[in-house]
């Protein structure tokens, strides 16, 4: 039986700032993105594909480690995260993992998360 365990990081992470304001849930050991835009979904894969080929995202909503997210307010001051707020994201993107079954996921999380407030 063949396993395709694989772990693979960057040398350099590839930060990527998502082009507009978006919600953010937390979870109980994540966060997810809600309704990520479709120009940002294809950059991001382009982003990928560079890393490697099987590499895909394929959905609006994303689940993305929070662990050391930087949130910060409109004053550049750091805070907590704040729920039902828009938050302009900053993603770091690590390299890729592949599970027993082959697939290739992301290795990635959030960076930093500036409020937006909304006028």
């Amino acid at each position: 039986m063949y396993q395709c365990y694989e772990m693979k990081f960057l040398k350099t992470p590839i930060l990527y700032t998502i082009s507009s304001p978006i919600n953010i849930i937390k979870t109980k050991y994540n966060y997810l993105i809600k309704d990520l835009y479709q120009e940002d979904i294809e950059t991001l894969n382009l982003l990928f594909a560079k890393i490697n080929l099987k590499l895909k995202t394929n959905g609006k909503d994303l689940y993305l480690n929070g662990r050391d997210v930087k949130f910060i307010k409109d004053n550049n001051e750091v805070t907590h995260f704040i729920p039902d707020m828009r938050w302009r994201i900053r993603l770091m993107i690590q390299g890729y993992k592949t599970s027993a079954s082959c697939q290739v996921t992301p290795i990635w999380k959030i960076d930093e998360a500036v409020f937006e407030p909304i006028f």
